[in-house]
């Protein structure tokens, strides 16, 4: 009787350890993929912010906008 057991509880235990090395392995890509997420997210939020402030290269500083406004009001009146 023992000896008809004894397989089904070694593949029961290794059925286990299976089912742990994948949940480890699943825990890790999780990890990994959250991480580059929120880097990512991080990455966006500084760059709207950036964007709000007028602090990329290339965008009008607000003196450059009041001139612009400016421009087009004064056409408008003509």
């Amino acid at each position: 009787m023992v000896a008809s057991i004894r397989p089904t509880v070694d593949a029961f235990a290794d059925g286990l350890h299976q089912i742990g090395q994948y949940r480890d392995a699943a825990d890790s890509l999780a990890r990994k993929v959250l991480g580059i997420c929120a880097q990512k997210l991080d990455d966006r939020e500084k760059e709207g912010r950036r964007r709000a402030l007028g602090e990329i290269s290339g965008a009008p500083t607000s003196k450059e906008d009041f001139g612009h406004v400016l421009r087009s009001l004064s056409k408008l009146e003509r």
